[in-house]
């Protein structure tokens, strides 16, 4: 993948940086390009992906393990782990660390907060 600048009259083509769940595999991968330049195993079924904190923190939600997981974008190394209902599908964030949770079996939204390096369910919406 590349987006493209324009300067003027040419055009600067720079690499993006993308992170995907692989969902049969259960791997989270960070690509540069066209390069795979990270990847871990991680719980089963990765679904959604969101990131917080200016992009510093991968949140993954997973459909078969039913957890909510947040990883450090550098390292990949897990920084929380939470159940998140019967059957979470997708999960979007606020950069400040407020995630939210679709529990699509449960029929719900679940609320999540980072905050002090702790991920706390605030509330269960239904």
């Amino acid at each position: 993948m590349v987006r493209a600048t324009s300067l003027g009259n040419s055009i600067h083509v720079e690499p993006l940086t993308c992170t995907i769940g692989a969902e049969l595999g259960n791997v989270l991968q960070v690509v540069e390009g066209d390069k795979v330049v990270r990847q871990k195993k991680i719980a089963l079924q990765p679904g959604g992906l969101a990131t917080i904190d200016g992009g510093r923190i991968i949140v993954v939600v997973t459909v078969k393990e039913r957890v909510i997981e947040l990883y450090d974008a550098k390292t990949l190394e897990r920084l929380a782990s939470e159940p998140a209902g019967v059957g979470p599908t997708h999960v979007v964030c606020r950069d400040e660390g407020i995630c939210y949770v679709a529990d699509t079996t449960g029929k719900g939204v679940l609320i999540f907060e980072w905050k002090d390096g702790e991920l706390d369910l605030l509330r269960r919406q239904y």
